[in-house]
């Protein structure tokens, strides 16, 4: 909302006013420290007069004038997640620290790490015999598969069309729901909302793509068999196929728009609407796929749908669409994916790419590659090893809480006295919301539960013997097969399965320089890592660390009343929003004053 704008701003000016001034000179090696970092950052031949964002900035730009090569942008904040990142690779690499831990979960993080750097050191190049076993054998003399039976032939795509799987419903958060959605394509960025020439404005990145897919296209045992004219033929028809899929779906800025996301109807609504039998060819055998029961399954299941334009679409297209050629575009996407597990060859060819759509001037180390995949797969168990390393103190955790608790508290205070701005009703309704937000500070007490960390993987029988490279892709697979059928099960409410409350209201992991607000949960998350310099520390002065992470708090907390954050009431249900901003009356009168 708008108004929260005019109530941001002197926000902290008055929690600092109210709060005990210490009037003594601040000497320890933190402050010095961070002086010394404030002082670096100015530019002091600029009058903060003129221009303050220079004043303040100017010197860190200065210093940090040329981007990383590895990196498309570069801030403070990337600055500090790398610091980070590096104390959490030295644990990885530490073999002592891991064999610490009884932990399934950080034992699977370590054996994945290793085995992702020392691809590297294979003697061939060609790495094809890792990932054969996951493309389906072709018949090509078979005409009457359909396009669904392809798609369920191999589970390894069955995210490559669309996504399938189990949610929290946001209108009812006691509930778990079915859910599809749109998945991300490799050419979504050269696709805009004005129906331009994008294949010849972005004839670069569409040439490079098509590099890209001609070097990975050897990990497909049947492209291996074909001759250079064949092979282009299908990696063009792939190219177009996605880039019709990629234009058929909502703008990213309708994405942020909540109101359009969430369309919750019953299956059988769904399948009017868009012509086609979701659930006896798709949601069924997705269910079977996995091992779990779809016997309770019917039309009368509610569904999510996030993107309800591009299923009505997608039916009219893929229909359409050759059977074989449906089923190259699922093998090509799965050779996109498995790539970056590959070696140092595969790496380069996936780099040349991403160069020509990102920036980006040169590739990452091999363990920063493996690093990135491991927090994709096992994020809580780097955050474990982080919060164990860092070994935060109680008295820290309770000063930091505090300051939370005061940012929350002076912002209630400041809803409840403003009258010129908010009426009544919304003043009502957002301080309600207020007073149930739950605040997530640093880590959840769980993640110190070995039993509890691998529960949430689902990795309480974990198998610790693979110890090979040949155990390396078969394990990922696994991994992630193991993710699906547990997401699947939640719709059948099994007592077995771990309690996802606590997981599900923390917006990040502790180790993300970073903070959130998530409207589904009614939550503010300020993880472990940001509760370090140079955002926080516990002993400097208040001012600082207020004018630090206290801006990022307050930021944060605001998006609990802003437009999408007021379509949720404190019980975490939708409101009605139209009805809501027609009465927010007061606002729009003292705008025009």
């Amino acid at each position: 909302m708008l108004a929260i704008i005019i109530i941001l701003y002197p926000l902290l000016m008055t929690i600092v006013d109210t709060a005990h001034v210490r009037k003594e000179q601040c000497s320890t090696s933190v402050c010095q420290q961070s002086a010394h970092f404030m002082s670096n950052a100015l530019d002091r031949q600029v009058s903060p007069c003129d221009d303050f964002y220079q004043f303040a900035c100017g010197g860190w730009l200065q210093r940090n004038e040329q981007i990383p090569s590895t990196k498309p942008l570069y801030s403070v904040a990337i600055q500090a997640q790398d610091d980070m990142i590096n104390i959490i690779r030295s644990l990885l690499e530490n073999n002592h620290t891991i064999q610490q831990h009884s932990s399934h979960t950080i034992r699977l993080a370590k054996f994945l790490y290793d085995q992702c750097l020392s691809i590297d050191n294979q003697t061939t190049n060609d790495q094809s015999h890792l990932v054969e076993s996951l493309f389906t054998v072709h018949n090509d003399d078979d005409n009457d598969e359909t396009w669904w039976n392809i798609y369920q032939s191999n589970w390894a795509a069955i995210h490559t069309l669309f996504r399938i799987g189990v949610v929290t419903n946001p209108r009812n958060t006691s509930q778990r729901i079915l859910a599809m959605g749109t998945v991300s394509f490799a050419l979504d960025d050269i696709v805009d909302d004005d129906d331009k020439d994008e294949k010849n404005e972005n004839r670069y990145i569409i040439d490079e793509y098509e590099n890209f897919l001609r070097k990975i296209s050897t990990l497909i045992p049947y492209f291996r068999q074909q001759n250079d004219l064949q092979i282009t033929k299908q990696i063009n028809e792939t190219i177009n196929l996605q880039l019709k899929l990629a234009k058929m779906k909502m703008s990213n800025l309708d994405y942020q728009n909540l109101s359009k996301i969430i369309n919750i109807m019953n299956i059988d609504e769904f399948e009017k609407q868009t012509n086609f039998q979701w659930l006896n060819r798709i949601i069924r055998p997705t269910f079977r796929m996995f091992n779990v029961s779809d016997s309770e399954i019917s039309g009368e299941n509610l569904i999510l749908i996030t993107d309800v334009g591009y299923f009505r679409k997608f039916i009219g297209l893929i229909e359409t669409i050759p059977n074989k050629q449906i089923r190259t575009f699922l093998d090509l996407d799965i050779a996109q994916m498995i790539t970056p597990y590959l070696g140092e060859q595969y790496r380069r060819y996936m780099f040349e790419f991403l160069k020509s759509s990102s920036g980006v001037q040169k590739t990452p180390n091999r363990w920063r590659t493996c690093y990135s995949q491991i927090e994709k797969t096992l994020p809580w168990a780097l955050s474990r090893l982080y919060v164990d390393e860092k070994q935060f103190d109680s008295e820290d955790l309770i000063k930091a809480t505090k300051l939370v608790d005061s940012i929350h508290e002076t912002f209630i205070s400041m809803i409840t006295n403003q009258q010129s701005w908010i009426d009544d009703n919304v003043r009502q309704l957002s301080l309600q919301k207020l007073n149930h937000i739950k605040k997530n500070i640093a880590f959840p007490q769980w993640l110190l539960d070995d039993r509890h960390l691998d529960q949430i993987y689902h990795l309480e029988n974990y198998n610790n013997d693979h110890n090979s490279l040949n155990d390396y892709i078969p394990t990922i697979i696994n991994f992630e097969w193991i993710q699906m059928q547990a997401n699947l099960l939640l719709l059948n409410n099994d007592d077995n399965l771990p309690d996802f409350d606590d997981i599900e209201g923390w917006a990040m992991e502790p180790s993300k320089i970073n903070a959130a607000y998530a409207p589904f949960a009614n939550t503010i998350t300020i993880p472990a890592a940001l509760l370090t310099p140079p955002f926080y520390d516990s002993t400097l002065p208040l001012s600082m660390n207020y004018g630090a992470i206290g801006s990022i708090i307050g930021h944060e907390l605001t998006h609990s009343l802003d437009n999408d954050g007021l379509r949720f009431d404190h019980n975490v249900l939708i409101n009605n929003l139209n009805v809501l901003l027609n009465n927010i009356q007061t606002f729009k009168n003292h705008g025009q004053d």
